[in-house]
């Protein structure tokens, strides 16, 4: 599942709305019907606001009319914590193109330094509308700081952060973008594009795999002379079954 987004700008996170209201999408599937019970559910007083943001969640989320229930499924497992923070933030960046370029293409060759607003601007000016780039780095801004990936040094000026992830949400990225059952290369997962994105230290990667192996989520890691392979073992939908199990079984024993 990939987001159908065309939009050249990009507003209006919703972070706390969508992973607060993403699950209801497991029993109402279509976006339509979706965004109906959304607009219900939404805490904003105004009906107009509602509505609309509603609508910003519902597309961000879907593809085709039918919402991402991957992501609603992980979050329902995981609830509102870090695992589904990373998880969301990976699928706003698939849905929102602006989002990704910037990430991608401007913040991950910048890991562990400052970057300034006049930089970010300038980027800005290669792929949106002038009169959109304040509007846009504010709430690039805004989801950069909510999911910890940007500290706020002084007045215009950010530290872009590097974070490592935990084996759920890279478990969950992993077989969203490798979803063929069998062997993989993994540096087709380390140095993509969608990895950089998220800006991860790439070095630990190689460590979470084997753990993944080792814990049976993946079938095998193997390196052989140069080449660095892992072979899953789930689909997608598998894979959360066997988490959903698992996080079932953990609330039993600390009851």
């Amino acid at each position: 599942m990939e987001a159908n987004s065309h939009r050249k700008y990009f507003s209006k996170p919703l972070i706390s709305e969508s992973l607060q209201l993403l699950p209801l999408a497991l029993d109402y599937p279509e976006s339509s019907a979706f965004q109906e019970i959304l607009r219900k559910k939404l805490p904003q007083n105004s009906d107009v606001t509602r509505e609309r943001y509603a609508r910003y969640i519902a597309n961000r989320y879907s593809v085709n009319g039918k919402m991402n229930l991957y992501l609603a499924r992980f979050i329902k497992i995981f609830g509102i914590g870090t695992s589904s923070k990373e998880v969301l933030f990976f699928e706003m960046l698939k849905a929102e193109p602006v989002l990704m370029s910037v990430l991608a293409d401007f913040f991950s060759p910048n890991k562990g330094q400052i970057c300034a607003n006049d930089q970010m601007d300038g980027f800005l000016s290669k792929i949106v509308p002038g009169k959109k780039i304040k509007e846009v780095r504010g709430a690039i801004y805004q989801v950069l700081i909510s999911f910890n990936k940007l500290a706020r040094k002084k007045p215009g000026e950010y530290l872009v952060k590097v974070s490592t992830p935990g084996l759920p949400e890279m478990l969950y990225i992993l077989h969203r973008l490798f979803t063929e059952v069998g062997m993989h290369r993994a540096d087709q997962f380390i140095s993509s594009k969608d990895v950089a994105a998220l800006l991860w230290n790439e070095s630990q990667l190689k460590e979470l795999l084997y753990m993944a192996w080792h814990k049976g989520y993946l079938a095998k890691v193997t390196e052989i002379d140069r080449f660095f392979h892992f072979s899953t073992k789930y689909t997608l939908d598998q894979l959360l079954s066997v988490l959903e199990d698992e996080m079932k079984d953990f609330r039993k024993s600390v009851r």
